[in-house]
């Protein structure tokens, strides 16, 4: 039995110890989609020195374009990710200040099209 109980006490610590990177560990930018072809876009956001904040819905694939620097990202992922910071999922040294990107949750069509409303 104290064979045992020691056992459990000198594993427990080591399988935690184990656990913590990936609890503590920062998401990575697949968490808000993934790259994309700059040929796939849906649209194009150029990006200016004022410009703080975009917003995109689930699924798009939208082309950003700061000075003659540009990247492409398709916002869907499996998560429900409501806002990322676009120096997260930009090349680096693209993008040399904090601009959100606001995700809706809905996909582009959702809505009074295709609700029936107005028929």
């Amino acid at each position: 039995m104290k064979r045992r109980t020691l056992l459990l006490a000198a594993i427990t610590p080591v399988l935690f110890a184990a656990t913590m990177p990936s609890i503590a560990a920062p998401p990575g930018p697949e968490y808000a989609g993934a790259p994309a072809p700059a040929s796939a876009a849906d649209y194009t956001v150029t990006l200016t020195p004022g410009t703080k904040y975009v917003n995109v819905d689930k699924g798009d694939t939208v082309r950003f374009v700061a000075g003659d620097k540009q990247f492409t990202w398709n916002f869907n992922s499996a998560d429900d990710t409501w806002a990322v910071g676009l120096r997260d999922i930009a090349p680096p040294g693209m993008i040399g200040r904090d601009v959100i990107v606001y995700v809706s949750p809905f996909r582009k069509g959702f809505g009074r099209e295709d609700s029936g409303e107005g028929d």
